[in-house]
């Protein structure tokens, strides 16, 4: 009789109870949590107010590159989007799954974007559980813009996940979600 070895499943189901629960305990033990809104006028000039900030706004650098993602969204800019976005990202939006960075801006964000001819945003809601190494940005959005001739308008929630690597805050994971009526 032999004896059952451990499978891959319970290898994975391991690996991710143990992520979770590592990243759990850093952001529970080492972490700044704080909140504020972010209102962009028609000029790109940003008004931020404090929602709760019980150790200040984010480090110098998160503030910085959610600042570079959310001009280069924007802008549309894709190849500014590359450069933040760790290699191995994983966006989610409505059951779509992409994974790596070639995946999200070739498959899913890339062409999006590029179909757009006018593209604003406004956030609010914004809340940061920043650790030394890793962050969490939950926030709402408000993005209007114009896509083959039409104008649009639609609101959801957004989930980001970044991570700091060699010195610098990448992105490496992002969740949008939308009202069912969307």
């Amino acid at each position: 009789m032999s004896k059952p070895g451990i499978g891959l499943k319970s290898i994975a189901l391991l690996t991710n109870v143990m992520l979770i629960g590592y990243v759990t305990a850093e952001l529970l033990f080492n972490s700044n949590v704080y909140g504020y809104d972010k209102q962009v006028n028609a000029n790109n000039t940003a008004r931020e107010e404090s929602i709760s900030n019980s150790k200040g706004l984010a480090s110098e650098a998160l503030r910085k590159a959610l600042g570079e993602y959310d001009q280069a969204f924007q802008s549309r800019n894709i190849d500014a989007l590359k450069q933040l976005f760790s290699p191995d990202i994983v966006m989610y939006e409505q059951g779509t799954q992409n994974r790596g960075r070639d995946d999200v801006l070739t498959n899913h964000l890339g062409p999006e974007l590029s179909s757009f001819q006018e593209l604003a945003a406004t956030y609010s809601d914004i809340r940061v559980f920043e650790s030394e190494r890793m962050a969490i940005i939950t926030r709402n959005f408000s993005v209007k813009g114009k896509r083959q001739g039409r104008f649009f308008g639609i609101r959801g929630t957004e989930t980001q996940g970044w991570q700091l690597r060699d010195g610098r805050w990448e992105l490496a994971h992002l969740h949008w979600s939308f009202p069912s009526s969307h």
